[in-house]
């Protein structure tokens, strides 16, 4: 669904989403990452940072471990905009096999590394 449909409202909530759970868009790669948890970065700046982060990869449909460099530039920062504030807080409710569904299979991705 993320990928099949830019700019979709659903695909902005799932965007969002995955930005309060410290995922970020790296928009020169066009993929997910996030830090890897318990690990510090071996390098920063107020440029960049160099570490081992955990990415999505959507052809494969796993997270993967990988060092890195990201620079803050290539990162997309998001806001929720309003007209997306009552979908979210509505999808927040929802039974399993519909949002709540995708967020269980989200959680169960394997890990590569």
């Amino acid at each position: 669904m993320f990928y099949s449909s830019p700019r979709d409202t659903l695909q902005e909530v799932a965007a969002q989403e995955l930005y309060n759970r410290n995922w970020r868009y790296h928009k020169e790669a066009r993929v997910w990452l996030t830090k890897e948890t318990g690990q510090s970065p071996l390098q920063k700046d107020a440029a960049f940072e160099r570490g081992t982060y955990t990415f999505f990869d959507p052809e494969r449909w796993e997270k993967v471990k990988k060092d890195a460099t990201i620079y803050y530039e290539q990162l997309e920062e998001r806001a929720l905009p309003q007209s997306l504030n009552a979908m979210s807080m509505t999808m927040a409710g929802m039974p399993m096999g519909t949002m709540g569904g995708m967020q269980a299979q989200a959680q169960q991705l394997p890990m590569r590394g």
